[in-house]
């Protein structure tokens, strides 16, 4: 699958550290669309999958206008079973990238969500000392989905 060449009228730089999807959230709500899988729809990401090497150049020249390379916040796949995050190599098991997972602490101070929230060991907040919420509170074991209206939101649009 290709990318579609699309450069959005209000580009975005992420933050340092920065987890990408908390980036995406704030594209879409910069943009005034009306969520991450339509972006991404529009763009012809893999929602949620690693991209290759090759499609981070087009995605940073869409959505930042490609002054960042956006390799240092998402995963780029390396073969089957490694993934890249910045200079960082790992195996896929060791990143989730589904379910989503935020700490309403971190999100609250900050603003964004960070990058070490991808890491699948990791289920508690380093600085809070508080798990990471991974599930919509309103209905068991659902997961956080990108519907939902805001990236600190934990509830998804009806």
């Amino acid at each position: 699958m290709t990318m579609s060449d699309i450069k959005l009228p209000i580009l975005v730089e992420p933050h340092p550290w920065e987890n990408f999807e908390s980036f995406m959230y704030r594209v879409v709500e910069r943009n005034a669309l009306r969520s991450v899988s339509e972006i991404f729809g529009a763009l012809g990401v893999p929602y949620r999958k690693p991209l290759w090497a090759n499609d981070h150049q087009q995605l940073s020249a869409s959505l930042c206008g490609g002054t960042i390379s956006l390799a240092q916040i998402f995963p780029t796949g390396l073969d089957s079973k490694t993934v890249a995050i910045g200079q960082q190599l790992l195996k896929r098991r060791h990143i989730t990238l589904t379910p989503s997972r935020i700490c309403p602490h971190c999100v609250a101070e900050r603003g964004y969500g960070k990058l070490d929230w991808n890491l699948a060991p990791l289920v508690v907040c380093g600085e809070h000392r508080t798990y990471l919420i991974d599930q919509c509170p309103c209905t068991a074991d659902s997961p956080l989905q990108s519907s939902r209206p805001g990236y600190a939101s934990t509830t998804s649009r009806k």
